[in-house]
């Protein structure tokens, strides 16, 4: 078994040297090998290998020439070197016997066919089926796996478990010299999330960090660079897990917006490059809404804008003053309904596992009038009562029917006006042809009255402003309108 293992670990020599230093012994070796250990048929072809040797000219044997037929001998004997290692493996399982502890190990019963998060130790050794993605070993997301790149061509595939979004660092902890050892990782749906991480030289280390954008099945492939070397000797691979908390992906579009409460705050990370977090929320009535994203990774900006239902921006984008600072926003929801919150890092070029804090803070306006915001959209105002309003958002017009039954003048009052706004109004006839001036106060935060003769009965309306439409505030006016 010690020639063996020399043919696997000198397969890289030059082409003329591999076949003068290993092919020859490696026949030698074979040649004392029983009838009963090889088949007829590897008898045969180890003879045709050993005539074609004999028939290659000495000037031939140089490193950098590669003699007719080598790479038939090549595959030849690595179907000879497969069929040995399936003997070798025989022999072991031979050596261990029926109920001794290794045949115990190697022994599945029915029962245990059904694979449990406890039977997924943190330390896993690769088994000698697991080279495609169907056949993938199930590991551990944290500790150490252990396997070994033979033969020539071997692809270990290992699958791993993933609860919820987060960063997997891989790095490598023992790899043979005359391997470059290389992996990538797959989704549950076979498709490649990462490109290729390679060392620098063979032997040399491995480092790779993926980011795991979403719970579910993911798989690591593992092989050696060029697929063109094998070793006996093992590689070590540690694996770290570091999950980033966002409990609500996959929220990357309009449509997987994730439900959240305005009345609480909660964890979000930008994870993996390019990402976007949606979220949707839904208010009863008209009001204010204040955003803060705090507690930055210091490489991120974090920007965000508002939709509505109908999937329009009613905002612009929010941006903090640097790069790991906080974001604040004051946003104004007109009327009630789903809304929809979208998030990014500001260029889409960074990412970071740690996580920020969005806080929401709601402040309902009181304004149940709402939508009036055209002559169609009139509410009723009664002769006599106080009706509570405001002007959210900016530029935003309220208007108000009055009925009445008998000619008269119109008393309208507006009191308790916020600080910010001057309100104002004018009157509107049922033809919709304006019977007065505006009417406005001496001051911000004044109070306005006006009269208006009314010349017959019927429906009047009334439409209030802020001065400018410069202003908006959450605090509430108040209106009243009487006839004499």
């Amino acid at each position: 078994m010690m020639k063996k293992n020399r043919v696997r670990q000198t397969m890289m020599l030059g082409f003329g040297a591999w076949l003068a230093c290993t092919a020859l012994p490696y026949l030698a070796w074979a040649e004392t090998l029983s009838d009963d250990t090889l088949s007829e048929e590897q008898i045969m072809t180890l003879t045709d290998i050993d005539m074609e040797i004999d028939d290659i000219a000495d000037d031939q044997l140089d490193p950098a020439t590669k003699p007719e037929g080598f790479d038939e001998l090549v595959k030849a004997l690595d179907e000879i070197d497969r069929n040995l290692q399936d003997l070798e493996n025989t022999a072991q399982e031979l050596e261990a016997g029926e109920g001794s502890p290794a045949a115990e190990a190697t022994t599945t019963r029915p029962d245990d066919t059904a694979e449990t998060a406890e039977a997924i130790t943190a330390d896993s050794v690769e088994s000698e089926s697991n080279n495609s993605f169907g056949k993938a070993d199930p590991i551990a997301l944290n500790g150490e796996i252990s396997g070994t790149i033979q033969p020539r061509r071997d692809a270990d595939w290992y699958r791993l478990a993933v609860p919820e979004q987060g960063q997997l660092v891989i790095a490598s902890k023992q790899v043979p010299d005359n391997i470059d050892l290389v992996l990538r990782v797959w989704n549950g749906n076979k498709e490649t999330i990462s490109n290729w991480y390679s060392p620098l030289r063979k032997g040399g280390e491995l480092n790779a960090s993926i980011d795991l954008k979403s719970p579910g099945d993911y798989f690591l492939e593992v092989h050696d660079g060029r697929d063109d070397s094998h070793a006996s000797d093992g590689y070590r691979l540690e694996l770290q897990f570091t999950p980033s908390g966002d409990r609500f992906e996959p929220n990357d579009s309009f449509g997987k917006a994730a439900p959240i409460d305005l009345e609480s705050s909660l964890q979000a990370t930008i994870l993996p490059q390019r990402d976007v977090d949606w979220y949707r929320f839904e208010i009863a009535e008209q009001g204010e809404l204040k955003i803060v994203a705090e507690q930055v990774a210091e490489n991120l900006a974090i920007v965000f804008r508002l939709w509505n239902a109908n999937k329009e921006t009613i905002t612009n984008w929010f941006a903090p003053l640097s790069k790991g600072g906080p974001t604040e926003a004051v946003l104004d929801l007109p009327e009630p309904g789903s809304y929809y919150l979208e998030v990014h890092d500001d260029r889409d070029d960074q990412r970071s596992v740690q996580p920020f804090t969005l806080t929401f803070e709601f402040k309902a306006s009181g304004d149940r009038a709402e939508p009036n915001n055209s002559f169609a959209q009139a509410k009723p105002l009664p002769l006599g009562e106080t009706v509570t309003a405001t002007i959210l958002p900016k530029r935003d017009a309220d208007w108000y029917r009055v009925d009445v039954d008998k000619q008269g003048e119109l008393t309208v009052e507006i009191t308790q006006s916020p600080q910010d706004l001057d309100m104002v109004f004018r009157l509107w006839n049922g033809e919709k042809n304006t019977i007065s001036n505006w009417m406005a106060p001496l001051s911000k935060g004044g109070d306005v009255m006006g009269k208006v003769s009314l010349p017959e009965p019927g429906s009047y309306y009334i439409e209030v402003h802020d001065g400018r439409d410069d202003a908006r505030s959450v605090s509430p006016y108040r209106i009243t309108a009487t006839l004499q």
